[in-house]
């Protein structure tokens, strides 16, 4: 069960919500959770930035602020505007149609791994993966 499982599930049924947020306080009292909780944080932090992705003629740039929108333009053109968030150490990307889901890599790149849609993940085959670098 993850963190934003959590979330979710405490902001879901109002029947569910003052149990779950008794596990949650019960949870969040112990020291691993502070740490994970902390780590998460840092983690978006991190992942905040403007990345950028060659191919040919094309720059594609994206620009991931710390109010978890998110703002894609190509060859200078604004594209897509969004919201982005960290699940299970993950960047999620939902452009709307379908979630981009990038792996955040040591050297502070986002790799493009997986799509969503329909609630189905589908990973990107090694060929297909792109990586965009922080800039």
């Amino acid at each position: 069960l993850t963190l934003s499982t959590l979330v979710k599930l405490a902001n879901s049924t109002p029947s569910r919500k003052s149990t779950i947020q008794k596990t949650m306080n019960w949870m969040f009292d112990r020291p691993a959770i502070r740490v994970l909780v902390r780590c998460e944080n840092k983690l978006k932090i991190a992942a905040a930035g403007t990345y950028e992705l060659k191919e040919g003629e094309n720059t594609y740039r994206g620009v991931l602020l710390e109010n978890r929108a998110v703002e894609t333009s190509v060859n200078g053109e604004t594209q897509l505007k969004g919201k982005w968030e960290i699940i299970d150490g993950e960047v999620h990307l939902d452009r709307g149609i379908y979630v981009m889901i990038l792996s955040i890599n040591p050297d502070g790149s986002l790799t493009r791994i997986a799509k969503r849609e329909d609630g189905k993940r589908n990973d990107l085959s090694k060929g297909k993966r792109k990586t965009y670098r922080k800039i």
